[in-house]
């Protein structure tokens, strides 16, 4: 790997291997994967506002198990592999998705037939003055 590294460096001087790496995550996070992996907790969301007062609050504990799982499964990793330095990626994955999770469900927490009220003008006017040259 070193001299993977030496050579590369020494004769492709653009190559950076952390970049790929940056690059390849980039990518599947801006994709379709990461498009699909957001509206499976979108859509339980929604179904979960409509579903909030029924059936013994089935909405209620649908949007208790599904973030759950949809953030800590990265930790369930080191925990089968027993590789246990793994819990420090696996950590901080865990803690971007919750704070993804935070944004998801706060944007996905209505009902979709709902028109948000439009903001309050933070000016009103009251008057317009003109003021015209007498020579017009």
């Amino acid at each position: 790997w070193h001299i993977t590294v030496r050579v590369c460096t020494k004769y492709v001087p653009l190559f950076n291997p952390f970049l790929a790496y940056f690059w390849l995550v980039k990518r599947v996070l801006a994709g379709r994967l990461w498009g699909a992996y957001r509206s499976i907790l979108s859509k339980f969301t929604q179904f979960s506002y409509r579903h909030r007062r029924t059936c013994v609050c089935l909405g209620e504990i649908i949007m208790f198990l599904v973030p759950l799982a949809w953030c800590l499964w990265p930790l369930i990793i080191p925990l089968v592999t027993k590789i246990y330095y793994l819990f420090i990626p696996a950590g901080l994955a865990t803690l971007f998705l919750i704070w993804r999770a935070k944004n998801i469900i706060q944007s996905n927490w209505h009902d979709p037939s709902e028109v948000p009220l439009p903001p309050v003008p933070a000016v009103t006017l009251t008057a317009v003055n003109l003021t015209l040259p007498e020579t017009g």
